[in-house]
């Protein structure tokens, strides 16, 4: 065990006030490697498949809930040790299998760094899911890694572009009833609204909302993987917003709000922004600034990263200048210098 031996963890352990040290860590990570190899023999067990394919499946149900970065920690911990699987020759089922993972965990990884505002290495991680999915010939996954990856270039301004990538992410999509046709078509809907372009966005809002009624029950429970009901009205909201139909944007804000649990702060946190520019538009600046204060204040430290911090600040940069001596907006603006830049 890399020559730690019982003594010294024992010792380690009891340094650390009960936590595992990174060298025990690692020792463990290592000797457990060591022992699934010597336990599956030539290749693989079905049960180690499916043990990596509940791994994936857990990520979708914690993504809403658990700082990105944490989370990050444990994605890129579990694919270097899938990497060490893979590495193997596996039976052509179990293989194809491994990659879909593959594809799901390195898109986790694209999407966890774009809430930390790295979209270049957001860029290369939805480069390396793509390669994975290639692989398997699912076009399914292939399309959803695609409509994921529309969403770099639409949280770093790039809105042509993400318009663009979320119609090919569509066109990949193809007929089938799946997740994938739906975030693409709410993206290039996103994308389109900001650019100012009504009729294409809500012409895409009806491609997104027609092809949710047709995807399962499952993947209507996958935050991550899938797409919920919740995740639906909260982005109909943001087109709706930033296409100025006000009384549209409030009842589908009231709709997500409904859904979202209390342990989700994500996107409840860039709903409550987008609530707040939908009050600047109706010229309720006092109650505007109350409503982003509220948000970002109920956030704790961790969860205000740089896809929240970002958002917090497009409200301030959407109040006139002439308005911003007011109590509320210097209120607002004593939060946000508390803040972290993003």
């Amino acid at each position: 065990m890399g020559g730690l031996t019982r003594r010294t963890i024992l010792h380690s352990i009891a340094v650390m006030g009960g936590a595992v040290s990174a060298p025990i860590q690692q020792a463990a990570s290592s000797l457990r490697d060591r022992l699934d190899a010597l336990f599956d023999t030539s290749h693989i067990s079905d049960r180690t498949v499916t043990h990596w394919e509940r791994i994936a499946d857990n990520y979708g149900r914690t993504y809403q809930t658990v700082p990105p970065l944490p989370l990050l920690c444990d994605a890129l911990r579990d694919l270097a040790h899938l990497e060490v699987v893979l590495e193997r020759r596996q039976p052509l089922d179990y293989q194809r299998r491994l990659l879909q993972v593959s594809a799901r965990l390195s898109a986790l990884v694209g999407v966890l760094m774009i809430d930390l505002g790295d979209y270049r290495e957001a860029r290369d991680w939805f480069h390396t899911a793509s390669l994975a999915a290639d692989e398997t010939e699912d076009r399914t996954l292939r399309a959803w890694v695609a409509a994921r990856a529309a969403l770099v270039p639409l949280y770093a301004g790039d809105l042509h572009g993400a318009a663009q990538d979320a119609q090919d992410a569509a066109r990949l999509a193809g007929r089938q009833p799946c997740s994938a046709l739906a975030l693409a078509a709410i993206t290039q809907a996103r994308a389109l609204a900001q650019l100012g372009s009504s009729a294409e966005a809500r012409k895409a809002l009806e491609t997104a909302h027609a092809a949710f009624d047709h995807i399962s029950r499952e993947q209507r429970e996958d935050t991550l993987f899938g797409y919920t009901e919740r995740q639906l009205h909260f982005h109909t909201g943001n087109v709706y917003a930033h296409l100025g139909a006000l009384d549209e944007a409030e009842e589908a804000q009231r709709h997500a709000a409904a859904l979202y649990s209390p342990e989700e702060y994500l996107d409840p946190a860039l709903m409550g922004f987008d609530r707040a520019l939908v009050l600047l538009k109706r010229s309720e600046l006092d109650e505007a600034c109350r409503q982003a204060t509220l948000t970002l204040t109920r956030l704790h430290e961790p969860q205000r990263t740089s896809i929240v911090t970002s958002r917090a600040r497009s409200v301030l940069h959407a109040i006139p200048p002439s308005e911003r001596k007011r109590p509320a907006v210097r209120d607002y603006q004593e939060v946000l210098a508390l803040t972290p830049a993003a």
